[in-house]
């Protein structure tokens, strides 16, 4: 998600250098609603809720991130909303500032941005809206744990699921993945 903010806080400062409003409002849209909301809050959520550690920090970072910057890019165009919300949730005392029109345009770390992790999230974030589908279609609750379900792909795909198998189960609640290699195999599939 800290890479999508990087290319977000670029689209934006791009799209207010050149006076167009419409082009950084709907971005900022399209990245709050689906990728934070419909992705990565319920990416994180096990993670939040979970342990203490670096994973749970890390989600708060990224967490406290998106929000604070999302805050920074609407402010020119809701200047009352975003000053209520961003005094509210503390960002103006931790920045020792009393407005958020006080505060820097937040700038976008190259660093952060990796195409190659978000083509992976991609992939997870496939099969979990195939997984939310089925829980749909059966009358399940998301929150419903699922016993087993098998991976159809690429052999080079299979090998990548080992990055983010245990997120799959984890955010999904899967027991376990069965990764079956399918020669000639034109993208992942799941099966119930």
């Amino acid at each position: 998600v800290l890479s999508r903010l990087v290319k977000l806080v670029k689209r934006c400062t791009e799209a207010f250098n050149a006076y167009d409003y419409y082009g950084a409002v709907t971005a900022i849209h399209a990245f709050f609603w689906h990728d934070f909301c419909d992705y990565y809050l319920e990416d994180v959520k096990h993670r939040t809720y979970g342990e203490p550690g670096q994973s749970r920090l890390a989600a708060q970072y990224a967490l406290h991130e998106v929000l604070k910057t999302c805050l920074q890019l609407l402010a020119p165009i809701a200047p009352y909303s975003t000053e209520s919300v961003f005094i509210g949730l503390g960002f103006a005392a931790e920045d020792g500032h009393k407005s958020i029109h006080e505060s820097a345009w937040p700038k976008a770390l190259e660093e952060l941005e990796n195409d190659s992790v978000e083509q992976v999230c991609g992939r997870l974030h496939f099969l979990l809206a195939e997984v939310r589908k089925h829980k749909a279609s059966k009358g399940l609750a998301l929150n419903e744990p699922i016993a087993a379900v098998k991976i159809l792909a690429s052999e080079s795909e299979i090998r990548e699921l080992a990055d983010y198998e245990g997120e799959l189960k984890a955010i999904a609640k899967i027991a376990a993945v069965e990764p079956v290699v399918v020669p000639n195999s034109e993208g992942l599939k799941i099966e119930f």
